[in-house]
């Protein structure tokens, strides 16, 4: 991982026969216990038989957050400390679970939807994502 003062600096050290995510450094996040993190559901759309090709979106309730390995500090792009890969902590047992877990489970549907009817490609009585 390589921390640039300036996206053209980013820019100009990038090859051109490579593929690159490149994202700010958010200087604040919100952390668990001291750690980076990412929510992570599940979705399921299913198409039932039928010609109308009605789609059910559907939602696990639970899920996980993904820790990083280290600590966060502003200073350290160390992977073990920028990325959340650990899958330890139940989403449930996360303590805001109430407050965020209805709006997770309105947004993934909606997106869901939204990736559905742009990218399924329809076969007989079987959808592709």
């Amino acid at each position: 991982m390589f921390a640039y003062k300036t996206i053209n600096e980013c820019f100009e050290n990038c090859k051109k026969d490579r593929h690159y995510v490149i994202q700010p450094h958010v200087a604040s996040p919100l952390l668990y216990k001291g750690h980076k993190f990412s929510v992570r559901i599940y979705g399921l759309i299913v198409s039932p038989p039928g010609p109308e090709r009605k789609l059910n979106i559907l939602v696990y309730k639970d899920g996980y957050l993904a820790l990083a390995g280290q600590k966060w500090d502003s200073q350290n792009f160390a992977h073990e400390s920028q990325v959340s890969t650990n899958r330890s902590l139940a989403l449930s047992n996360w303590e805001h679970y109430d407050t965020v877990m209805p709006q997770l489970v309105d947004m993934s549907k909606k997106i869901l939807f939204c990736g559905s009817k742009e990218f399924v490609v329809a076969r007989k009585r079987t959808w592709e994502l």
